[in-house]
């Protein structure tokens, strides 16, 4: 393997295996004067070595002797700090440009830590610099420590994180604003909703008074006017309510805790008894898991996916069939039916909010499915469709598994 194939880590142990020979040859007090030539040549080879991995690692690199003076350093020290080499061997590490060495941080770490350690590693520093200005570093230093016990070297990586702090700093910060933004756009759609709510019913139920007391009694216009106007704001209600729900799905709800999804299933169906009824629908349902969930969302979950597949039926009667299976650590549930299809291109959108694919010819708010995508992205899971146009659909989600381990702890 060439040089340039190592990882760093590599290099850094070969370095301190060489330096550690070399400081252990250096330190014997006798040498046969046979061999004296040899060892000298030795020695000489290994420096250049070790000088040629040094320079190698990419990030800086500085080696200290006991008293932390600088032995040698490699080019992106140099190049980093903006220092040059002959200010540099030979000074105290601390003394280096102008004193801007002089951390505090950095003094625990060389003269606290490393001492009662071998290596120590990720050890992060923020300092203002005289020559590069403010940079956050990461450093990592070891011991390279002679066998006699006399003395041994100090190895410090040094590697530049500023941009990736930086990186990530921004990132919190926008991740912040948008929790904001989604937080103040919930609580405005459920403010909206539940104000629209009252004054909706209260025309709904002044138009079913005008229809009991007027029906038949004006044309026949008048009635089907009224009778339209009625429906209209029987949908509103219910798109006020979807818009409700759809508002909570994302937000913290009940703790998880074990849920037995066949429970879940079981209230669900319940629930739609008398769409199920009224459908003729065939519902097969094979044996379901425990998982760490929110119960009563859950069971919106499966009403809204099983309710779906029995408003969008086809000549046949409805044959929803329900299951789970393992794959690695999470369940994978599917809802499948044999209903009218979708097609490819639209089963991506049909998650969104407000898609309603069929227009006026089938019921519902186009809210059903991206109150589903919430829920799941809530437990930690993902939802997706497959379809084909005539021959049904499969719904699929995912829901992490309850390990043992987690069902032992919560039932103790």
């Amino acid at each position: 393997m060439k040089d340039k194939e190592k990882t760093t880590e590599q290099l850094l142990n070969e370095l301190i295996e060489l330096r550690r020979q070399v400081a252990e040859i250096e330190a014997a007090d006798t040498i046969e004067v046979n061999t004296r030539k040899l060892t000298e040549d030795a020695v000489e080879e290994a420096r250049k070595y070790s000088e040629n991995i040094v320079e190698t690692v990419r990030e800086p690199l500085v080696v200290l002797d006991t008293d932390l003076k600088i032995i040698s350093a490699n080019s992106s020290f140099y190049r980093t700090f903006k220092v040059a080499p002959e200010n540099t061997v030979g000074q105290f590490l601390y003394d280096l440009g102008n004193r801007q060495w002089d951390i505090p941080k950095l003094r625990i770490l060389l003269e606290e830590i490393l001492p009662k350690k071998t290596e120590v590693l990720d050890f992060e520093v923020e300092h203002k610099f005289l020559t590069i200005g403010r940079h956050t570093m990461l450093l990592n230093a070891r011991r390279i420590i002679r066998e006699s016990g006399r003395s041994h070297l100090i190895l410090l990586a040094i590697e530049d994180i500023t941009m990736r702090r930086r990186a990530e700093e921004k990132l919190k910060k926008l991740a912040d604003e948008l929790a904001r933004s989604n937080a103040e756009l919930e609580h405005f759609a459920y403010l909206a909703s539940h104000d629209l709510k009252a004054p909706l019913l209260a025309i709904g139920s002044a138009l079913r008074l005008f229809q009991r007391r007027y029906q038949g009694k004006l044309d026949a216009e008048a009635d089907r006017f009224i009778s339209d106007a009625i429906k209209g704001a029987i949908r509103m209600e219910k798109l006020i309510s979807d818009i409700l729900a759809y508002s909570h799905a994302g937000k913290q709800g009940k703790t998880f805790e074990p849920t037995d999804c066949s429970e879940a299933l079981d209230i669900s169906l319940a629930n739609l008894k008398d769409a199920v009824e009224s459908s003729e629908a065939e519902i097969i349902r094979d044996p379901l898991p425990k998982v760490m969930a929110d119960p009563i969302q859950m069971v919106q979950l499966f009403q809204n996916l099983i309710g779906n597949a029995l408003k969008l039926h086809g000549e046949e009667r409805p044959r929803i069939h329900i299951s789970a299976k393992q794959m690695g650590k999470e369940w994978v549930f599917s809802v499948r039916d044999n209903g009218i299809g979708i097609p490819h291109e639209q089963t991506k959108k049909i998650f969104e909010i407000f898609q309603r694919l069929h227009g006026d010819k089938y019921p519902g708010s186009g809210i059903g499915l991206a109150i589903c995508k919430k829920i799941v992205e809530r437990h930690g899971g993902r939802i997706w469709v497959e379809s084909e146009i005539g021959k049904g659909s499969t719904f699929y989600f995912t829901i992490p598994e309850l390990t043992r381990e987690k069902l032992s702890s919560l039932e103790t």
